[in-house]
């Protein structure tokens, strides 16, 4: 492994950002204590998501994905690859491996799979997310399951380590209700929820392990 990956790995285990850092891209209704949010996540169903962080261009990237537009709760966000535990998954990090190459086409073995980052819970649509980062080696070709994926953003991580791709906005949940959100601009589209606390963490986790991000 590279240099940036073996002081990433440092850092995790010195311990990680957690809560802290995943709630300065919270979305106002979601400032509240973590106790608020402890009974639901004992009965939440669970999904998993994928970090992947992989060389390109001589800097390390990670992938989100673009969701399609559809009549449900996460319709067009931007996400990590990922989904719901399956009851034939051994693990919630075998979810992520599984669901990654469902919709990305690319295998990743348990050997990849870094560590787990925090935990979160989502209260619109009552799920708690578990965060896996895995490295490839090299860089990835996608094959992206267009049913589940729009589009594929290869990301650079210096771009979210920039303060100057956060913003805030105005996210309307329904006719009568707006979420005030701290966001990622990202490529032209907006990064917030869910995915902006993860990688929050990640980003506070690249800052203190003082790994350079260029190979």
């Amino acid at each position: 492994m590279n240099e940036f990956i073996d002081k990433l790995l440092a850092q995790i285990k010195k311990g990680l950002p957690g809560v802290e850092a995943q709630y300065k891209m919270a979305p106002t209704r979601r400032i509240k204590p973590v106790s608020d949010y402890f009974e639901k996540k004992e009965a939440a169903p669970k999904s998993s998501v994928l970090i992947l962080l992989y060389p390109k261009n001589n800097s390390i990237h990670v992938v989100l994905i673009e969701r399609p537009v559809y009549n449900g709760t996460h319709s067009g966000q931007i996400a990590f690859p990922g989904g719901k535990v399956d009851v034939n998954d051994k693990s919630p990090m075998n979810t992520a491996i599984r669901e990654t190459y469902e919709e990305l086409g690319i295998q990743i073995s348990e050997n990849e799979i870094l560590a787990e980052l925090t935990s979160l819970y989502i209260p619109a649509s009552n799920f708690e997310v578990f965060p896996f980062i895995a490295w490839k080696n090299h860089e990835p070709q996608f094959i992206p399951n267009t049913r589940e994926v729009a589009s594929v953003l290869e990301t650079p991580v210096s771009m979210f380590l920039n303060e100057d791709c956060i913003y805030q906005v105005k996210i309307p949940i329904n006719t009568e209700l707006t979420y005030n959100a701290p966001c990622f601009i990202i490529s032209g589209k907006t990064v917030w929820g869910a995915t902006a606390m993860i990688l929050s963490e990640l980003k506070e986790l690249i800052k203190l392990s003082g790994a350079k991000f260029y190979v």
